[in-house]
C-alpha cells in the first residue's frame, strides 16, 4: 500500500473511531411517574438530555402504561413524540405563548398555556424520540413522565380483596350488635 492511502485509510479509521464515541447510550427512564427533563434547541431540532446530549430515552414496561409529555420553560412549544420510530403524534397546540416560565411539570401539566401530550402504551420495550415542531422561542425544555398502569385483572382482584374484607367486616358488626 502507498503511503498516501496508508494515511487516508489510518484517518478513515481515527474518524470512525471519534465518530462512534461521540453516540451515547438512550437515557433510561424510571417508569414510577417521575418527570425527567429534557432539551431542545429550536424547531425541528431533536429532544435531547442534557447531560448525556442523548436524543433518546428508553425503558421497559412489564404491563401497560402511559406515556406523558409536557412543554416546560417559556409556553408555546409543540413536540411530535415516537416510539420505536413510530410516531405517535403531536402534544397539544399551547393555548398562549408567554415569557412567564414554569420549570414544574406537574403545574405545567395542569395548564392549558403549556403543550402536552398523554399516550397509552402496551407491554413492551420502548425507545422514545422526539422532534420539537413549534418554538417560538427557539429552544427549551419539556419533560417526560412513565407511569406503569395495573392491568384490569389486577383492579379486579384489588375489587375482590376489598370486598373481602368489607364483609369480613360487616359479619364482626353484625355480631357484636
Amino acid at each position: 500500500m502507498k503511503p498516501v492511502q496508508t494515511m487516508i485509510a489510518a484517518a478513515i479509521t481515527i474518524f470512525s473511531l471519534n465518530a462512534s464515541a461521540v453516540i451515547t447510550p438512550p437515557v433510561d427512564v424510571p417508569t414510577d411517574g417521575s418527570w425527567i427533563q429534557f432539551d431542545f434547541d429550536q424547531a425541528g431540532s431533536a429532544l435531547y438530555d442534557l447531560s448525556t446530549q442523548s436524543n433518546s430515552f428508553s425503558f421497559n414496561l412489564s404491563q401497560p402504561g402511559v406515556l406523558r409529555a409536557v412543554d416546560l420553560g417559556f409556553s408555546g412549544d409543540q413536540f411530535t413524540i415516537f416510539a420505536n420510530g413510530a410516531s405517535l403524534g403531536l402534544t397539544s397546540t399551547p393555548v398562549a405563548q408567554s415569557v412567564d416560565q414554569q420549570f414544574d411539570a406537574p403545574i405545567a401539566w395542569n395548564n392549558a398555556r403549556w403543550s402536552k401530550g398523554s399516550w397509552n402504551l402496551a407491554a413492551g420495550t420502548y425507545t422514545i424520540t422526539g422532534i420539537a415542531t413549534l418554538s417560538p422561542y427557539d429552544g427549551g425544555y419539556g419533560a417526560m413522565s412513565v407511569v406503569a398502569v395495573p392491568e384490569p385483572e389486577s383492579w379486579a382482584m384489588l375489587l375482590a380483596g376489598l370486598g373481602m374484607v368489607g364483609a369480613i367486616a360487616r359479619r364482626r358488626l353484625n355480631r357484636h350488635a
